[in-house]
């Protein structure tokens, strides 16, 4: 059954921004900064009412998602505009808590009547530093949240199995090249160009960065086409793959 648009119709103008949001909202596949702020657009906005008569059927007729899952990564996208701002109030908020002074100590003190000056304890009396915030970044400087530390802490893992295909690499080469009798049945150079290719669709798995399109919050990134429920990028896959989302994070630092 064919939808009826609804009975107020929207005005010139906004019938020609809906257009336009809807030719953003087109990008959902790639879940660009532009297609969330569309939505939320459309959706505050009431731009539906051209075509449709609710939100929740435009989102599930034109995005192919629900209403509540829509609702959720606008939410979520929200959120991480605001955890750069949270991170630096915390840290300047940390800077600027001045130290507690260090009690004086009667024994080893520089001379009897108190005079043993700063430091007098003979520990360099510097006041110690201010505790640092207990933050975890990713490669470019950016916040990784809780629920991708775990995969974050395994890096190491990755960057291990890398290096054992590189070494298994360069011993294939040296065979080739020397001409080694053992291996002159084997067609070395495919095997090179195999270990190769291996070890570049490898790399996928050390993680970089967090994700430039759900930004590894709980909430979005388990229905995330870019990381796969990951939260976090290769480096391959944040300078590449979403390249076109790099503003977004620019725009929330």
């Amino acid at each position: 059954m064919e939808t009826k648009p609804a009975e107020r119709p929207l005005t010139p103008p906004e019938a020609f921004r809906f257009k336009i949001l809807k030719g953003d909202v087109a990008k959902w596949l790639q879940q660009t900064p532009e297609a969330i702020a569309a939505l939320m657009e459309i959706r505050d906005k009431r731009y539906y009412r051209a075509e449709f008569n609710t939100f929740e059927e435009f989102c599930q007729k034109y995005c192919g998602w629900t209403r509540r899952r829509v609702d959720q990564i606008i939410k979520g996208a929200a959120e991480v505009k605001e955890l750069p701002k949270s991170v630096a109030a915390q840290v300047e908020k940390m800077s600027s808590t001045p130290s507690q002074p260090s009690q004086p100590s009667n024994e080893g003190s520089g001379s009897s009547d108190g005079e043993g000056g700063e430091g007098g304890n003979g520990d360099g009396g510097g006041e110690p530093d201010p505790p640092k915030p207990d933050i975890e970044l990713d490669s470019v400087g950016y916040p990784i949240p809780k629920g991708c530390l775990d995969v974050w802490a395994r890096k190491d893992e990755a960057q291990k199995f890398l290096t054992s295909l590189s070494k298994l690499k360069s011993v294939v080469v040296t065979a080739r090249e020397e001409k080694d009798p053992l291996f002159l049945s084997v067609s070395l150079q495919i095997v090179e160009d195999h270990l190769a290719r291996s070890y570049q669709f490898m790399t996928e798995a050390k993680p970089y960065a967090v994700c430039s399109a759900c930004q590894g919050v709980d909430q979005i990134k388990d229905g995330c086409r870019l990381c796969k429920g990951v939260g976090l990028l290769s480096k391959f896959g944040f300078e590449n793959k979403a390249k076109n989302l790099a503003k977004f994070r620019k725009g929330a630092a």
